[in-house]
């Protein structure tokens, strides 16, 4: 009986294990195969699967729980080993080419292109694990028609080592420095991305926790903002940018060009009021209540999103911007990427705005003040760029 880990409306196998015993024990139901061999050994390598149709081609059966960018080379390999051997195995008729069969749930684009440009013979297919009537269940499709195959509830039960890990210390220290409200939002979020069934790492370097996936894949982070003396969080999401290279104003709506950029996020337990762009990673950054409220600490930060750099070249009366209608229209008439690369921070509703507008999101955007779903829009733009 195999393992599964529960994710929110969806599963997943808790190990590689537990899908190929899954696969296993279905695989004549599924496609109609018998297997033959288990972990079948050649030349240092291990095979997951092989099996036979009818007629005796061999099907040699690569599973994987999650992305892979390395899956067709390792399938190519098992091909070139095998059909040099040739070895003694039971019902196999080496007549017919042999068959490489990959099942995740889901494939890179990279994969594709792979098998695309290759002269073997592939069959990809692409899992999904839902619930039908609280009961899990197992979909199978072939990859480039989306025809199902099968559906099977499956025999399993549900693992017992589905929390993650306890937070390492540097993340307690920082927990320590947030509310009760604050902590468990945070906490939330942790196990949120490291359930996702990406194998995402997370580590501790230079006073921040980062979580990974690869070298230079970042997803999110957690930090202490020294001015403000508060734990804040980074997402890598979606944001405008500017066109071209020229310094011309680029007017509120904004453009829907945009890029993946580390966003800085303002919350209260589950509730985000605004997001900023870290256009070097170090930037500080003031919202626009607090530019509006010209708090004493940030009063300088906020003068010289009009002085110097900022995009009016501001050289009148500091004294004119005391008034704070006279902020407001600034803001309202001027916002634009400038503003947004040099210092302020976007509002969460016209972030919510933007994600509507560039259709980023299918259901209503307002629901993206939150912690969570924007957790979860970090992971999926994520997803799309390990596609790529």
């Amino acid at each position: 009986m195999s393992n599964i880990t529960q994710l929110g409306n969806s599963w997943k196998f808790t190990s590689e294990a537990d899908l190929e015993e899954f696969i296993l024990s279905k695989l004549e139901e599924l496609l109609n195969l018998k297997v033959i061999c288990q972990q079948f050994y050649i030349e240092g390598r291990y095979c997951d699967l092989l099996a036979i149709d009818a007629r005796g081609q061999l099907h040699v059966l690569e599973l994987k729980n999650s992305f892979d960018s390395g899956l067709v080379s390792q399938l190519t390999r098992y091909y070139i080993l095998l059909n040099k051997e040739q070895p003694s195995l039971e019902g196999v008729n080496y007549n017919f080419p042999i068959i490489l069969v990959a099942i995740a749930p889901d494939f890179l684009e990279s994969n594709i292109g792979e098998v695309e440009c290759s002269k073997l013979a592939f069959q990809l297919f692409r899992y999904e694990t839902t619930y039908l009537d609280s009961s899990p269940y197992f979909k199978l499709y072939r990859y480039f028609d989306d025809t199902q195959v099968a559906a099977r509830f499956v025999s399993v039960k549900l693992s017992q080592d589905n929390e993650v890990a306890p937070p390492p210390r540097a993340l307690v220290n920082l927990l320590e420095r947030c509310s009760d409200r604050d902590r468990e939002a945070l906490l939330q979020m942790r196990k949120q991305i490291l359930s996702y069934p990406l194998s995402i790492k997370e580590s501790y370097s230079n006073g921040a926790i980062t979580y990974t996936k690869g070298k230079n894949n970042c997803i999110a982070e957690i930090n202490f903002d020294v001015n403000r003396q508060k734990v804040f969080v980074c997402l890598f999401l979606p944001f405008p940018k500017k066109k071209g290279r020229n310094k011309k104003r680029v007017s509120y709506p904004l453009t829907c060009d945009m890029a993946i950029y580390r966003i800085k996020i303002w919350f209260y337990g589950q509730d985000v009021t605004d997001v900023g762009f870290f256009p070097n990673g170090t930037k500080k950054l003031i919202t626009l209540k607090e530019w509006l409220s010209f708090e004493r600490d940030l009063s300088s930060q906020a003068l010289n999103l009009w002085r110097g750099y900022g995009p009016l070249k501001w050289k009148g009366n500091d004294s004119i911007l005391q008034n704070v209608e006279t902020r407001k229209m600034l803001v309202q008439k001027h916002f634009n990427f400038n503003l947004l690369v040099n210092g302020l921070a976007m509002t969460i509703d016209r972030y919510c705005q933007f994600l509507k507008k560039c259709n980023l999101v299918e259901e209503d955007p307002n629901v993206y003040r939150s912690l969570e779903k924007l957790t979860e829009l970090a992971l999926r733009e994520f997803l799309k760029r390990a596609r790529l």
